[in-house]
């Protein structure tokens, strides 16, 4: 248990510390608005989110980190389907179908299809 909270405190840290450092690189004038990304950020705003447990929103975390880096597919690979369907099943309806639609682009980009 120790070691998933030390993940999740890695995770946090260094997806908060990559933002910070992208975002401090670019204007915000500048700053393309991402629909994936405004979505992973809904997400961790939205007040369920609070309720997922901690596992799930590391999760969160790591898949804006994945999509600012065009590393989705390999993190999906990663969690496998069971721990992406349950992550998606916590979500509500709305945020569960954007995140499949959403998803879609990127992997296509990443798998150049």
């Amino acid at each position: 248990m120790n070691q998933v909270l030390l993940l999740s405190v890695f995770v946090i840290v260094f997806v908060s510390v990559a933002v910070s450092v992208s975002a401090s690189t670019i204007p915000p004038s500048q700053t393309p608005e991402d629909p994936f990304i405004a979505l992973i950020d809904a997400i961790e705003q939205a007040t369920f989110f609070s309720t997922l447990p901690e596992h799930e929103k590391v999760i969160t975390f790591e898949l804006l980190a994945a999509a600012e880096t065009g590393n989705l597919k390999s993190l999906l690979d990663r969690l496998g389907y069971i721990q992406l369907f349950t992550y998606l099943d916590h979500l509500s309806k709305d945020y569960s179908h954007k995140f499949i639609a959403y998803s879609i682009p990127y992997l296509k980009k990443e798998l150049d299809v």
